[in-house]
């Protein structure tokens, strides 16, 4: 009588261990990166979070092509898209009615090579 783990049952087991452990790391979803979010439109744009979580904004970072939002709980980071070339942020964001002053720690990168 052979043990109950020994011998081939015991490869069967961990092949089935590893398929299930790769499974659950791939479906899990990770902190790293940053979600796309819209510009405007919406309570989950760029905007309405200016708006109305400028209290746990940590820093906002202002590229040619994009805008990032980092939270103080370093959870959470936010892009959206700018729409066009020649784009002023911060106009936009006053015609919106958000006080840019309010803003914690603004970079602003020209996106030079």
């Amino acid at each position: 009588m052979g043990s109950r783990f020994g011998g081939r049952n015991f490869v069967v087991y961990l092949l089935i261990l590893l398929v299930v452990g790769f499974v659950i790391f791939a479906v899990i979803p990770r902190g790293g990166g940053s979600s796309d979010i819209p510009l405007l439109g919406g309570s989950e744009s760029l905007v309405d979070r200016l708006k109305n979580d400028q209290v746990q904004i940590e820093a906002v970072e202002v590229q040619p092509d994009k805008v990032k939002l980092e939270y103080r709980d370093g959870n959470a980071s936010f892009e959206a898209r700018i729409p066009e070339a020649n784009f002023d942020f911060f106009e936009f964001l006053n015609r919106e009615g958000i006080d840019v002053s309010g803003l914690p720690n603004v970079q602003v990168s020209s996106g030079g090579g």
